[in-house]
C-alpha cells in the first residue's frame, strides 16, 4: 500500500509531462506512418492521410496536382498543431524539468 502511495504521490506527478510528450510523439509516427498501412490495410477508408497524399499523385497521372498536395499536406499538419496547442504547457514544464538539479 505504501508503494502505491509514494507512485501516486510522487513518481506519477513528476511522469506526467514526459508521458504527454511520449503521447503526442507516438500520435506524430502513427498518423504520419506510410509503410506500415500501406502494407496492412486493405481498404481505402483505413488509409493515413500520407497514403492518401501519395495516392493522390498516382491517381491523377500526368496532370499538375502540387497544390492539391499542399493542400493535403495543411490538412495534415493541422492536427499536431493542436495537440501541440492543448498540451503546451505540459511539453514546456517537462523541458523545464529535466534542466533542475537536485
Amino acid at each position: 500500500m505504501l508503494g502505491i502511495t509514494i507512485f501516486a504521490r510522487i513518481v506519477l506527478p513528476f511522469s506526467v509531462p514526459a508521458l504527454i510528450v511520449v503521447v503526442i510523439f507516438s500520435f506524430l509516427h502513427h498518423g504520419n506512418d506510410f509503410l506500415a498501412p500501406l502494407i496492412y490495410a486493405n481498404k481505402y477508408d483505413m488509409w493515413t492521410i500520407a497514403i492518401g497524399v501519395a495516392n493522390l499523385r498516382a491517381s491523377w497521372g500526368s496532370r499538375d496536382v502540387t497544390h492539391l498536395m499542399m493542400a493535403m499536406s495543411t490538412l495534415m499538419v493541422l492536427p499536431i498543431v493542436a495537440i501541440f496547442l492543448v498540451a503546451q504547457r505540459a511539453f514546456i514544464q517537462g523541458i523545464v524539468l529535466t534542466g533542475l538539479k537536485g
